[in-house]
């Protein structure tokens, strides 16, 4: 699950089915990510999908109006600027995708 504070950063709380006790763990991703900028507003829409890798991601429009991307490589959290006006496309099918989990 996503969501954002009062400071504007984005957060994940998850519960692994790997976890031997019913444990939810979190993680700040806007500020564990270099250089992540802040949702645009407390209200700021979040996305997310898994791709083919089952790497789950996650999409917002930050402060800048960028679309931001956020996901975990190899144990470390990266994040990828987009430009809006090339990649809006992807926030929307992003959208679509968790609509449809």
């Amino acid at each position: 699950m996503f969501y954002v504070d009062q400071t504007l950063n984005v957060h994940e709380l998850y519960n692994p089915s790997s976890a031997e006790v019913d444990q939810w763990f979190h993680n700040q991703l806007t500020q564990g990510a270099t250089g992540a900028p802040p949702v645009q507003d407390v209200e700021g829409q979040l996305s997310s999908c898994f791709d083919s890798h089952n790497i789950e991601h996650v999409f917002y429009i930050a402060e800048n109006n960028h679309v931001e991307e956020l996901y975990f490589y190899n144990g470390r959290l990266v994040e990828s600027r987009q430009e809006t006006a090339h990649h809006a496309k992807m926030l929307a099918l992003a959208d679509h995708l968790s609509l449809a989990v």
